[in-house]
């Protein structure tokens, strides 16, 4: 059923990225007394950066590296819907255990304030969590964290986010804070 479930997630990604390649670019005109000029809105965001995921409640904590992306929706432009997926190295504090994990969950984030330079969203992502190795081998788990956070418009074309995802991983808490730079195309 999980691998049902992976496929799924994996085809919808492909055709968000396939919808968002094929969208013409939006434009905005300064004015309609002036020149027509336009300046292109970000419809698509690329992310990569670090995660530190915890599991307060059993002292595993790990290091891990993220990748999004994310498209802006017809319903509103504040709205961003694509896949947050993550590599994780874990392990026990006290060192008995390593395990590798893969998160692939689609994901949904809302821009409160999307035009400003600091600009905090809210989200929700949801999946399926892999892991590989440790003391019972290859295991599947639902994964739903949400997802507060700050972006930092640098540029036009680059920002940088904090966030303070938290929620369920296999019915216990989880803690994942993490640092994303963000390409806007």
């Amino acid at each position: 059923m999980h691998y049902l479930f992976i496929n799924l997630i994996a085809l919808t990604f492909v055709a968000n990225l396939s919808f968002a390649a094929g969208k013409p670019s939006r434009t905005v005109a300064s004015s309609t007394l002036e020149s027509i000029s336009s300046e292109p809105l970000t419809d698509t965001y690329l992310q990569t950066g670090f995660v530190l995921p915890i599991l307060p409640n059993n002292g595993e904590t790990g290091f891990g590296i993220s990748f999004g992306v994310l498209t802006q929706t017809d319903i509103s432009p504040r709205l961003l819907v694509g896949g947050d997926f993550g590599l994780h190295f874990w392990g026990k504090i006290s060192g008995t255990s390593n395990t590798t994990g893969l998160q692939l969950t689609p994901t949904a984030i809302y821009n409160f304030a999307s035009s400003s330079k600091l600009a905090p969203y809210f989200g929700l992502s949801a999946g399926p969590y892999l892991e590989f190795g440790g003391l019972t081998g290859t295991e599947a788990n639902f994964l739903l964290v949400f997802r507060p956070g700050v972006n930092w418009n640098v540029s036009k074309k680059m920002g940088i986010n904090g966030e303070a995802k938290f929620g369920s991983y296999a019915g216990a808490l989880i803690v994942m804070p993490l640092v994303n730079l963000n390409i806007y195309l």
